[in-house]
């Protein structure tokens, strides 16, 4: 999942539900804001995030 506000929003809800989430960026678990890993989100590198389907 990414990172930007609607992405933030989500890891927090879907962490507090009993989710394991997993968000991540272009530029590295590094530049994550630490908000993110606080409200439950773990940052990850984009190559250990899932596949993104592809169009349809």
């Amino acid at each position: 999942m990414g990172v930007g506000h609607i992405g933030k929003t989500l890891a927090q809800r879907l962490s507090a539900a009993g989710h394991d989430v997993k968000v991540a960026n272009s530029r590295g678990p590094h530049t994550i804001e630490a908000d993110v890993p606080a409200s439950g989100g773990r940052a990850v590198p984009p190559a250990s995030s899932p596949e993104r389907p592809g169009p349809t």
